[in-house]
């Protein structure tokens, strides 16, 4: 069967934010944790805290870590990520 996808993620509660992230990078083509949280918060009616942003995007194998960046007004560094090659070939339940 050609085109169907050939891996399985179980994502549980977290599905309706994981295809907002999704899209968004579609879009921007890499964010950092900060701008993907400020998305989520616009976008949905009931947002996502910090941690939960920083659990999808690093336990997700659809996103991949691209590097590292400070702001300007925080000394904590903040992770950028990016979509992975193969995102599309995941079967989420």
């Amino acid at each position: 069967m050609i085109g169907l996808p050939t891996k399985q993620l179980f994502v549980g509660r977290t599905k309706r934010l994981r295809n907002k992230i999704i899209k968004f990078l579609e879009e921007k083509g890499e964010a950092d944790t900060a701008d993907v949280y400020e998305h989520l918060k616009h976008a949905t009616y009931w947002g996502a805290s910090q941690n939960q942003v920083g659990n999808i995007l690093s336990k997700d194998p659809r996103f991949v870590l691209v590097g590292e960046t400070r702001r300007a007004m925080g000394m904590h560094s903040l992770q950028i990520y990016k979509l992975s090659d193969d995102y599309l070939d995941y079967e989420v339940k």
